[in-house]
């Protein structure tokens, strides 16, 4: 990805392990996430854009 700085690597990896982490919860435990809806769905898949972003900045 070309990130200089380690805080800007983290913040990047965190945004991309987060997802994750919901995809592993939704496939295992699906009777916890009968409440999430099209916003929080679309929420979990714009964090890694949003992080990345972010990370960009911090480079900058």
């Amino acid at each position: 990805m070309g990130f200089i700085s380690i805080e800007a690597c983290i913040v990047f990896l965190i945004g991309f392990l987060l997802p994750l982490m919901f995809i592993y919860g939704w496939l295992y435990y699906p009777e916890h996430f009968e409440f999430m809806g099209l916003i929080e769905w679309l929420g979990v898949a714009f964090v890694p854009i949003i992080t990345y972003f972010c990370a960009r900045l911090i480079d900058h």
